[in-house]
């Protein structure tokens, strides 16, 4: 088994302040302290730490709970035994004063010193386990943040990638930016393609695509060898900052877009032109 992994897992820690699941975890711990010198003295110097860390952090015992915790053990004392009384002194006898024995007066006293003892020790415990406690949540928490930063860095580290392969298209000498222009039907309207031969990419930007009617949606078509093919069914709300993969089609020479109806069609509607360009 490899001792050191064992170790920095935490099974340990959570073993001294009892924070395991089941009772077959428990005996796991305590067959390896057995068994491995290393785990064992390990599990010494975690208990060794926690308690310093415990009596270093204690607080004091409130007034408020050690009276009435004296004033109970005091009145739940078993009575004591009176003494045997001395023989009646007789007339000649002078009489002295009784003498006052410790161990009569207080009969209780070494029982509320040893409950004291107990109820600070399970004090300075319970408190320095509290303190562990919000230690350990600290780290939990922690814990997710760093995992919330991770997915974060990862997310960053993603687009970072894409953004690199997107200046790679656009800045290859083969890269063809072709530009779709207004129609009779839609002078205003604008898009632009970027057409690479060499990668085997086309990507789409609409630049200036006004949303279509209810019930519409624009098609974009590569025109070749084999007449118009539809590479895209565009979204009805196209933003204009948004670069969209879209099918490549090599012997492609224009571009062109349709308004069809929603979902799209197999062949163009050339009286529904809006825009077109050529490489």
């Amino acid at each position: 088994m490899d001792t050191n992994q064992y170790i920095a897992s935490g099974v340990l820690e959570l073993y001294v302040l009892d924070l395991l699941d089941t009772s077959a975890q428990r005996e796991e711990v305590e067959r390896y302290v057995a068994e491995y010198p290393e785990i064992k003295r390990e599990l010494f110097e975690i208990e060794t730490a926690l308690e310093a860390y415990a009596l270093a952090n204690a607080r004091p015992l409130p007034a408020a709970l050690l009276v009435p915790l004296l004033v109970s053990i005091r009145d739940t004392m078993p009575p004591t035994v009176d003494p045997v009384e001395p023989p009646m002194a007789t007339e000649s006898a002078p009489t002295s004063p009784p003498t006052a024995d410790a161990s009569t007066a207080l009969p209780w006293l070494p029982w509320v010193l040893a409950a004291v003892l107990a109820l600070v020790a399970a004090y300075l415990y319970f408190n320095g386990k509290s303190q562990v406690g919000e230690i350990e949540q600290e780290r939990s928490e922690l814990e997710s943040e760093f995992a919330v930063l991770q997915e974060e860095c990862d997310e960053t580290s993603t687009a970072l990638q894409g953004s690199q392969e997107l200046n790679q298209l656009l800045t290859n000498p083969a890269t063809r930016n072709v530009i779709l222009a207004g129609s009779d039907n839609a002078p205003g309207s604008q898009a632009i393609v970027f057409h690479n031969v060499e990668r085997d990419q086309t990507k789409f930007r609409a630049t200036n695509l006004p949303t279509p009617p209810t019930g519409r949606q624009y098609q974009l078509w590569a025109i070749g060898d084999d007449g118009p093919v539809s590479i895209a069914v565009l979204d009805e709300n196209l933003d204009a900052d948004v670069l969209l993969d879209v099918d490549f089609v090599a012997t492609a020479g224009t571009f062109a877009i349709t308004l069809e109806e929603t979902g799209g069609k197999p062949t163009p509607d050339l009286s529904q032109l809006q825009v077109i360009g050529e490489i």
